[in-house]
């Protein structure tokens, strides 16, 4: 999977293929800003399933677009404003099945200072046994 993110003044380019994710983070909270590239979301996207029901679902992790399956892929591009000391999250979603977003809004507002949020977001994940890899970068704008 790929997620990437370019920031200039007060707009973001974000880049994503496959279930790693972009958060939007703030003191008002914090927002999905990427969508999953998976089966289930496809079933949420049908009304098939609740969100809810999605986060615990059989086969969560069967992804519909990925790098290096195909000579070329899909990417989805999205624009979004940020200002001044909001935070973009990129994270795998080693990082995102093991932890809820309250609880990783937590760590990047409340936390430990920014230079040790994302080791203690690894932590976390590893603590809980993430069963996939665990990679999160954290950008403050």
């Amino acid at each position: 999977t790929l997620v990437a993110a370019l920031v200039r003044e007060d707009m973001a380019t974000l880049v994503n293929v496959g279930d790693s994710r972009v958060y939007g983070i703030n003191r008002s909270g914090i927002c999905l800003l990427t969508k999953d590239h998976s089966l289930v979301q496809m079933m949420v996207d049908r009304g098939d399933l609740t969100p809810e029901v999605a986060k615990n679902y059989p086969g969560k992790n069967l992804i519909t677009r990925a790098i290096g399956t195909e000579p070329l892929v899909m990417c989805d591009i999205f624009h979004k404003e940020v200002s001044r000391g909001d935070y973009l999250l990129l994270c795998t979603d080693g990082l995102s099945n093991v932890m809820d977003d309250q609880e990783i809004l937590f760590e990047v507002v409340h936390g430990v200072d920014k230079e040790q949020c994302c080791q203690q977001l690894l932590s976390i994940a590893k603590n809980r046994g993430a069963p996939d890899n665990v990679t999160s970068v954290l950008i403050q704008i």
